[in-house]
């Protein structure tokens, strides 16, 4: 081994037996074939043997190996500095378990920008010079050798049927992107998989309520939901539900049979109340995803998780992390994560707060992809019914939908608890009364 005219080991191998062979005692783990690599020149070639250096050095390529095999990366560090001034380094290892390791090891190290896997159609370099290779083979070997890209790297070109899907979904395909229903379908919005929207509202102003709706217009669809509430008991959960999907403020008890085998498989409950752990929680949800195929999940609200404080030392912190993890659970299992947020105290409500009073971080609604501001007009008991809205949903904030900012005027019925988009405040029925048999099988 010469290098800068210094004979800096020696290794010595039995020719009858190849794998005995031995290193000058205490030598420096260096490259072999240093001495004739031009210095101007910038692309390498690095082997697993010496005699794969030689092979690829006869055939006209400048070329290093290493000095003890695939899985020792010693020299590396003795000649870092010089490895420097390649710009390309073809890795020729053994096409065997151990050299694809060591290969994969050494790019990481010198840098997968610079670093170039090579095959060969035999074992390695000198086999394949045995098999009467030429310079024109190795050279169509190393414009086929490939790059160690990192797994979160693709090509722009690879969605390009996704795309076209989105443009023109096939007639045959279940749309997985339901649109918001209020009584009328509003495709402006859509719950799309992956995502989380954050909704917030003054306390009182029914962003739970409507949020409730918004949910019983996805089981329209055959979707699937499941909805922790820390303030509700499930009782009264289902019990405004159950109004919600009649329509009327008491269903008879067959209504109220049948409206619950409608929900069948589609409607979940996380049956606790008060604060949770936001770790058990996620788990909770994942099974639910897994096993039941549940894709819409209500964490209602932000101060029920237990380890998520509101306010002081570590609180932001704690909020962002909590929004990580539900982008990285909503990602994982093509699900869409409704998150309940308070505002702040404001003066008055005689407006809907807005994405900057959202209490706490400014990471909920940042990282958040969609974000609903809810709204309720401030009336007394004793004020005379008028003609005009109850309410607002405000979006303000839709990362990836056409529509950035939609507001939509909302009329209520205190009798089903329904929220519509028509002034006369009729409700409709999500279950009919004369077929209340169920849409989908119930197990």
């Amino acid at each position: 081994y010469l290098r800068d005219g210094e004979l800096v080991n020696v290794k010595t191998r039995l020719l009858a037996d190849k794998t005995r062979m031995f290193q000058a005692k205490d030598a420096e783990p260096c490259l072999f074939g240093w001495h004739l690599i031009d210095p101007k020149r910038r692309m390498v070639c690095i082997t697993e043997g010496e005699f794969d250096a030689m092979a690829l050095h006869q055939l006209g390529f400048a070329a290093l190996s290493c000095n003890a095999g695939a899985g020792n990366h010693q020299w590396i560090d003795s000649d870092w500095e010089r490895l420097q001034r390649f710009s390309d380094i073809f890795i020729c290892y053994d096409d065997d378990e151990a050299g694809r390791k060591g290969a994969g090891e050494i790019v990481n190290r010198l840098g997968l920008e610079r670093c170039r896997i090579v095959t060969f159609p035999k074992k390695d370099a000198n086999e394949y010079l045995l098999a009467g290779a030429t310079n024109a083979d190795i050279l169509r070997c190393l414009a086929d050798s490939k790059t160690l890209d990192p797994d979160e790297l693709v090509n722009a070109s690879l969605f390009v049927e996704e795309v076209i899907r989105d443009f023109y979904p096939p007639d045959d395909v279940v749309d997985l992107e339901p649109p918001l229903f209020l009584g009328t379908e509003h495709p402006w919005f859509r719950f799309r998989p992956g995502e989380i929207s954050v909704w917030t509202g003054h306390n009182g102003h029914g962003k739970s309520q409507m949020l409730g709706q918004t949910i019983l217009g996805l089981m329209r669809r055959d979707e699937r939901a499941l909805v922790f509430s820390g303030e509700m008991i499930p009782r009264m959960l289902m019990r405004r539900a159950v109004r919600q999907a009649s329509g009327m403020a008491e269903p008879s008890p067959a209504y109220i049979r049948a409206i619950h085998r409608w929900f069948g498989d589609r409607f979940w409950v996380y049956k606790h109340v008060g604060a949770v752990n936001t770790d058990r929680l996620l788990e909770v949800f994942a099974y639910g995803a897994k096993r039941y195929g549940i894709r819409h999940f209500v964490v209602d609200s932000l101060m029920m998780l237990e380890d998520v404080p509101e306010e002081g030392k570590g609180a932001l912190e704690a909020q962002r992390a909590l929004m990580i993890k539900l982008a990285a659970f909503a990602k994982r299992y093509a699900a869409h994560v409704n998150l309940v947020a308070h505002p702040r105290k404001s003066e008055n409500e005689y407006r809907n707060p807005g994405k900057q009073d959202v209490s706490g971080s400014g990471k909920i609604t940042s990282m958040a992809d969609n974000v609903f501001s809810v709204w309720a007009k401030l009336r007394d008991e004793n004020d005379e019914p008028d003609d005009g809205p109850d309410a607002k949903l405000e979006l303000q904030k839709q990362r990836n939908g056409e529509a950035q900012h939609r507001s939509l005027w909302l009329w209520f019925d205190p009798a089903s608890q329904q929220y519509r988009t028509i002034r006369d405040r009729r409700s409709i029925q999500y279950v009919d009364l004369d077929d209340p048999l169920p849409l989908t099988e119930t197990f």
